[in-house]
């Protein structure tokens, strides 16, 4: 079952956000990304990949790191892009680049996902994107 699952993180990191078919192929009906909020369901979660892509046209990951347990993999990886567009329907484009590092943690039910969990440094992000000042000064 692990390698299997590891497989399935492996195709979101390779797929997300650009290939929609990942919903189709990899997400369980009642999937929850967790996050900023929670998007539930497979359809609005293939409109939050619609936003990501468009802003972020050249988003991807690196991997560094998989670990599998049972139904979970932990992955950690940097991500990187840069804005082309509007992100998250308040943050304007000013063509600037980012690259931060990130942990996901997936739960796979069924052969699919079931739910991931996000976590990096989005303060971090929103300030290389010019959407917030510096902390401290």
């Amino acid at each position: 079952m692990s390698e299997r699952n590891r497989r399935l993180a492996r195709l979101y990191l390779d797929r997300f956000p650009h290939d929609e078919s990942l919903v189709d192929e990899a997400l369980s009906p009642d999937f929850v990304f967790h996050h900023l909020a929670e998007i539930v369901g497979p359809d609005a979660f293939r409109l939050f990949m619609r936003g990501v892509s468009d802003a972020f046209p050249d988003f991807a990951f690196t991997l560094h790191h998989l670990v599998s347990e049972r139904d979970l993999v932990a992955a950690h990886y940097d991500f990187a892009g840069t804005q082309a567009d509007v992100f998250l329907g308040t943050v304007p484009s000013r063509g600037r680049r980012f690259s931060t590092r990130g942990l996901s943690l997936f739960r796979c039910s069924g052969g699919r996902i079931a739910e991931i969990w996000v976590a990096f440094n989005s303060y971090a992000m929103f300030e290389q994107l010019g959407a917030v000042e510096p902390l401290g000064g």
